[in-house]
């Protein structure tokens, strides 16, 4: 494979903006942004709202079903978009949309800010509606600064999280929002796939036994 070689002052320029990447994503946003648990975008408010049509018109249209139950991410973009996507749809009185906010449902931890999720207190003062798995602590516990999870450890921790909700949850139709990257690692095992970053699909699960 033929090498690529780069001048000096590429070098520099590169090794600069490693170093200002990594001495910013470190800390909590600067005088203007804050990018810890970075709250949605307009673009991202957008998307939901692109979502949210979609979804009601195939309710409406082609009467597709209702989720049963609705599993969200703690990382704040995440809970609003499933709050813009579903919270004033026309839904099931039987299944109202009262997210179950899942610990190991988040996007990779890089060990940036980031990735460090806000307090519990804070998703239910902000997310009122979203209730927490058992066992969700007040704070994040998973996320170390500067220590990133490795692609496998993610993996793994996503066997864990899909044992514990095909496992338990006897609902048919289930909703799970989360992250390009998470659902990516969710899949990567059984299809390889790889997702950008907003995608609506659907999964048939035939692992089930009836006893």
């Amino acid at each position: 494979m033929e090498r690529k070689l780069i001048s000096l002052s590429e070098y520099i320029c590169l090794r600069i903006l490693t170093i200002t990447q990594c001495y910013w994503s470190l800390l909590d946003g600067n005088a203007t942004s804050t990018w810890a648990d970075a709250l949605v975008t307009p673009e991202g408010v957008h998307q939901a709202e692109i979502a949210a049509a979609y979804w009601a018109s195939r309710f409406k249209l082609q009467k597709m079903p209702y989720p049963e139950v609705y599993y969200s991410s703690p990382l704040s973009r995440c809970l609003e978009t499933a709050r813009i996507t579903f919270a004033n749809q026309k839904l099931d009185k039987d299944y109202p949309f009262e997210p179950i906010v899942k610990e190991f449902l988040r996007e990779g931890i890089s060990g940036h800010t980031c990735d460090r999720r806000r307090s519990k207190s804070y998703i239910h003062k902000n997310w009122p509606a979203f209730k927490f798995e058992k066992g969700f602590t007040e704070n994040d516990e998973l996320f170390r600064e500067l220590i990133a999870e490795g692609g496998d450890n993610q993996d793994n921790r996503n066997r864990e999280l899909l044992e514990d909700i095909l496992g338990d949850d006897k609902k048919t139709y289930i909703s799970i929002s989360s992250h390009s990257g998470e659902i990516t690692s969710i899949l990567r095992g059984e299809f390889g796939f790889i997702f950008r970053d907003f995608f609506i699909f659907w999964i048939l699960d035939f692992g089930r036994e009836e006893c």
